[in-house]
């Protein structure tokens, strides 16, 4: 009983250090990280809210195809991330004015699918997004859930 709770005090421990740096690690940095990185989709699936940041993720897969010289799986991706978020009616679609729906299009056609800098207008709202409400919400759940942990194993 003695190991199972010294066991315990640890995870908590470790669940509030990790809230604490979670709590202070901007959206970027956490996207450097792909356990938080998986961590916060998870939130965001369990909120149905995961459109967003599967778009972010997407973005990221495309430049790196484009860096490693991978036109062909550049332009796949590219015209998943067209299909899966920035057509009305897709799936994940992404919340976009029109008028920034139809410049991604627009730059995506004049770059042939292979233009890093075509879906930037939408990333930018989609960041803004993320940053300003998701984000937030999932920092203060983590140091939540670890606040209950501790409280819950000192009680």
């Amino acid at each position: 009983a003695a190991a199972a709770a010294a066991e315990g005090k640890g995870k908590n421990a470790r669940e509030a250090e990790e809230a604490k740096r979670i709590g202070g690690m901007g959206l970027a940095e956490l996207l450097e990280d792909p356990a938080l990185t998986e961590r916060f989709l998870a939130f965001l699936r369990e909120r149905l809210a995961e459109k967003n940041l599967l778009f972010v993720l997407s973005l990221r897969r495309f430049k790196r195809e484009l860096k490693g010289g991978s036109a062909g799986a550049a332009r796949a991706t590219c015209g998943h991330i067209v299909d899966a978020h920035v057509k009305l009616g897709s799936e994940f679609e992404v919340t976009i004015t029109p008028e920034t729906r139809k410049e991604v299009m627009d730059r995506v056609e004049a770059g042939k699918g292979t233009d890093p800098e075509a879906f930037e207008p939408a990333l930018n709202v989609v960041l803004h997004s993320l940053r300003g409400d998701q984000y937030l919400r999932f920092q203060k759940a983590v140091a939540a859930a670890a606040a209950s942990s501790l409280d819950a194993h000192s009680a």
